[in-house]
Formats: C-alpha cells, sequence, structure tokens
C-alpha cells in the first residue's frame, strides 16, 4: 500500500518454452519489491488467457477481507521492462474519495489511437469480471465478417468498450506515461520524459526485439540507478493531476449541459456537447482536444 492508501499488484503471463530475455523483463518487474502475479500455465489457446488469468487474480483478491485485497491490478506484458521503480503505480488512478470516478474499471492507452493491451489498470471489481466476462464472448455475438486483426484481445475489448454500458467506465491516459514503445533504433514513439516508468517492444519489431529488449536489460544490469528517478523529480504527479481534474470538469460541464439541452435553437450546442462526449470516452489521453470541448460547451452554455 502506498501513500495514497491505494495498493496495486501487477499481472502478466509467461509460459511455454523458455525464454531468457523474457524471463528477465519479467523480473525487472518485480524491482521495488512489487507484487507480480505471473500466469505460467496456459489456460485456455490463444489470447483468452490475459483476461482469464486477470479474473482469477481478481477473484483471488475479491475473497480476502476488503481491508487486505488489491485495489487495482496492473497488467504488464511479458515484452515489456520496468525501467523506473520509483515511480508509485497509484500515481496514474484516480485520485481517491472522487465519486466522479467511481464507474472507471479500466485506465488503458491508445498508442496511435488503438487501445494497448500491453500494459494496463484494472479495478478489483465485481464489474471488472462481468467486462472482461463479455470481452472474451465479444468475437461470439459480434459481426460474423467482423476482421478481428492480429490482436484479438486488444479488438474484442475495443468492441466492448464502444458499447453505451461502458463508455464511462474506461480511460485512456498518454501513452508515454508507462506505454510507451520503442522504436527500432532503440528510441521512444511519443514524447517520453526523464523517470519513464516502463518500455514496450512491439511485435512489429520483429526480429530487432529480443536484440532491442537484451541491450536494455544488460543497461540496467550495468548501472541499476541509470533510468531511476524519484517520482517528485518527474512530471508524473503535476501531468496526472492536471490529467483528472480536467477529466472531472469534462464530466461535470456534460451535467450541467443535460440540464439545458430542452428547447429550439439548440442545434450546434447539442453538436458540440457530442464532440465533448466523445472527447471524454475516447480521447482522455489528448488534454488540449479535452480542454478545447469544455471551453466550447462552457462558453454556449453561459449564452442560453
Amino acid at each position: 500500500m502506498d501513500t495514497q492508501g491505494l495498493y496495486v499488484v501487477k499481472a502478466s503471463m509467461l509460459y511455454g518454452e523458455r525464454n531468457d530475455i523474457y524471463e528477465r523483463a519479467m523480473e525487472s518487474h518485480s524491482r521495488g519489491g512489487c507484487d507480480v502475479r505471473v500466469l505460467r500455465k496456459s489456460i485456455t489457446t490463444g489470447f483468452w488467457n490475459k483476461f482469464l488469468w486477470l479474473q482469477m487474480v481478481i477473484i483471488e483478491e475479491l475473497r480476502k477481507q476488503k481491508e487486505e485485497r488489491a485495489d487495482w491490478i496492473m497488467w504488464t506484458d511479458a515484452s515489456t521492462i520496468l525501467l523506473n521503480p520509483l515511480i508509485p503505480l497509484s500515481t496514474f488512478l484516480p485520485p481517491p474519495n472522487e465519486a466522479v470516478f467511481d464507474s472507471v474499471l479500466l485506465i488503458a492507452t491508445k498508442p496511435a489511437t488503438h487501445l494497448s493491451t500491453a500494459a494496463f489498470f484494472i479495478r478489483v471489481s465485481p464489474a471488472s469480471l462481468a467486462l472482461l466476462t463479455k470481452t472474451m464472448a465479444a468475437p461470439m455475438y459480434a459481426d460474423k465478417g467482423k476482421d478481428w486483426g492480429n490482436a484479438i484481445d486488444e479488438s474484442a475489448l475495443q468492441v466492448v468498450l464502444s458499447e453505451d454500458e461502458y463508455k464511462d467506465m474506461v480511460v485512456y491516459q498518454p501513452s508515454p506515461w508507462y506505454n510507451s514503445a520503442v522504436r527500432s533504433d532503440g528510441s521512444f514513439e511519443g514524447e517520453v520524459e526523464d523517470g519513464v516508468v516502463m518500455a514496450r517492444f512491439p511485435s512489429s519489431l520483429n526480429g530487432d526485439r529480443w536484440q532491442l529488449m537484451d541491450d536494455l536489460l544488460n543497461e540496467i544490469q550495468a548501472d541499476p540507478k541509470k533510468f531511476r528517478k524519484g517520482v517528485e523529480e518527474t512530471m508524473y504527479p503535476a501531468k496526472a493531476k492536471e490529467f483528472w481534474e480536467r477529466l472531472k470538469r469534462a464530466k461535470e460541464v456534460l451535467k450541467e449541459a443535460g440540464d439545458k439541452r430542452d428547447g429550439d435553437g439548440l442545434e450546434e450546442f447539442e453538436k458540440q456537447v457530442e464532440r465533448l462526449k466523445q472527447a471524454v470516452y475516447e480521447w482522455t489521453w489528448d488534454g488540449k482536444a479535452v480542454g478545447e470541448a469544455v471551453e466550447r460547451v462552457e462558453g454556449m452554455m453561459h449564452s442560453l
């Protein structure tokens, strides 16, 4: 449990033929004393192991007394490496005692505007079990002709989260915070700053992935403090605070706007409210877009 009173554990999976690079990457996530729950034997076939394992970890926590259980789980793929264990994982979570965020079950990122399941947070809650169950069932009830792509877990989860029932239960944060991909030249995608938490090595790197991971792991082994930076020395506290305050205000404005949607001549107002909804449900990682959408709706409300 950290200074915010939140207990966060990690979950991942690594099984099959031994891969020493993946093993070392997995070991990196235990630095700093974090509790990491790793699936070491396949439960089923394909991508569903991830969601089934998460369900098992959530159930394990829910069986405990409330004061003993984890509040959130952070999933990390085996293709990620922890760089800076000095950043409390709760830094990225909703502020305690803010009821407006009680419905949030999932906190994820959208590199290149597509949901990534390489690193995300999920709340320990019965509602999260229902979300994961529906995600695993999605390919069975979705359009038969749908192309699920190579990452069916990401596609299925995105389909469910796009439904009206779940739109308000997911929040998307900037990828550089903890899910920025490494390019083939070893640099990061996005605006990554000092003290970055993790590095992600996507499958698109193909054969370069192993060498890049090995090189970074060797750097950390040679100098364990190279990427370490105390949380107060980084941009995380200020930017996370700004993120949640902006989202809270956006939700408040949407609620206020709902009381002003009766009458004639409100077509443009309705249009701007819908844009704000889209920003809140899909673009929360883009602070500028959310802020501008809030300002437009607020400005129009004042003139109604």
